[in-house]
């Protein structure tokens, strides 16, 4: 399962294994099984340093006189074990820790026959149909597809980044959806995301929204020349993409950028190879106007913008 499932219906009392490089996701795992025990419940423990494997037979099976089942979390990622404390816990697994929880978050010391015997919590970092799944459980009153699309986008799926960014829209919005509109004034997107939303917009042949985002960028003190690098950048990208037979993250670790940039490139309205390169060697002329003295930054935005703008 992963850690969006975790739930009174899907995680009896057993052994756990949290495991993904998602600190987001871990944590949230982690704060499910904290909250099967009211606050400051003596059932709860938590070992940052594991002594030895006693120390977690001895946590589990307890009688408490609350009657509440002991939750025991391990977060020593350098726990090591010998021999005897293998076999002392393979043991205890194969018996099963019912009715209490034990919980391990990124162990290294587990074996392969032990993680047969305890269920895998997975928070690796998810794909935008996870991000886009867990937006829309987050508005109670609900949100556009096309909203909560955008704001993993906007966020580059960072879940951290998400949650964050959802409470501004929940005071916002109040009692009503929250759409399109709402994301693109309210949410503080990254800024080079900024640039593929204008480039996205200009290819599509929609003026408007191009100018619109345009504005944003300059709103948030976005210096024309770096607005032009990251253009050329954008169409630089596609244009390899457009080539290049290989996969995203290949691409992205071969230029050296994130493989979020790659996935926007590939995404949307296909232009031929020829406008591309076309495209982006205007691009590239605009640049060298303004770094030669020809031409002001500002100016050199504004004609590579315009020229854009009517596909010369």
């Amino acid at each position: 399962m992963n850690a969006f499932e975790l739930s009174s219906a899907t995680a009896p009392a057993g052994a756990y294994l949290i495991d993904g490089n998602d600190g987001f996701l871990v944590k949230t795992a982690e704060s499910y099984f904290r909250s099967l025990l009211p606050e400051g419940s003596l059932s709860l423990r938590v070992i940052d340093r594991l002594s030895s494997a006693e120390e977690l037979s001895s946590s589990v099976g307890v009688y408490n006189f609350d009657g509440m089942p002991n939750v025991v979390i391990l977060r020593d990622p350098d726990a090591k074990l010998d021999e005897k404390g293998h076999s002392l816990l393979l043991s205890l697994l194969e018996n099963g820790v019912s009715p209490d929880y034990l919980v391990f978050t990124n162990p290294a010391f587990l074996t392969a026959a032990e993680k047969k015997l305890v269920t895998v919590v997975s928070c690796n970092s998810p794909d935008k149909f996870r991000c886009i799944q867990y937006v829309e459980k987050l508005f109670p009153y609900g949100i556009e597809k096309t909203a909560a699309a955008l704001l993993a986008d906007y966020t580059e799926n960072n879940l951290a980044k998400i949650d964050n960014e959802s409470q501004k829209l929940l005071s916002f919005c109040g009692e009503r959806r929250v759409n399109i509109d709402d994301v693109e004034n309210l949410v503080s997107e990254d800024r080079e995301v900024q640039v593929f939303a204008f480039a996205d917009a200009a290819i599509k042949g929609n003026s408007a929204l191009a100018l619109q985002r345009l504005e944003k960028l300059r709103k948030y003190g976005f210096p024309p020349a770096k607005i032009l690098a990251t253009l050329s950048g954008q169409f630089q990208r596609m244009l390899f993409c457009a080539l290049s037979p290989l996969s995203d993250e290949e691409l992205a670790a071969k230029l050296k950028v994130k493989p979020f940039a790659i996935t926007k490139a590939r995404e949307g309205k296909k232009i031929g190879t020829k406008q591309l390169k076309s495209t982006f060697e205007m691009l590239i002329d605009c640049e060298y106007k303004f770094k030669s003295g020809e031409i002001s930054e500002q100016n050199a935005l504004n004609e590579a913008v315009s020229k854009l703008l009517r596909k010369e």
